[in-house]
């Protein structure tokens, strides 16, 4: 019984250590993605028209043009990975 312990402690010391290493570029690839998620998401709701700005005839009332959504702050550049 004690050897499980052992190699559950050694397992969970790999995985502390490797997120100690890898957490910030698993940060930014997982930030990447949700940012990409939540730009596909506001095209597809333009497209359908749920969103101004859209291909439907719903746009905004006064007839101008809808201005774009505003940019994200957050750096989306991955650079080169391993």
């Amino acid at each position: 019984m004690a050897e499980y312990a052992l190699i559950l402690a050694l397992i969970a010391i790999v995985a502390i250590i490797a997120l100690i290493f890898l957490g910030g570029q698993v940060s930014k690839i997982l930030s990447t993605v949700a940012i990409d998620l939540a730009r596909r998401r506001s095209q597809v709701m333009r497209t359908a028209g749920v969103l101004p700005g859209g291909s439907s005839s719903r746009g905004s009332p006064s007839g101008e043009a809808d201005s774009p959504p505003p940019r994200s702050s957050i750096d989306t550049s991955v650079g080169s990975l391993p």
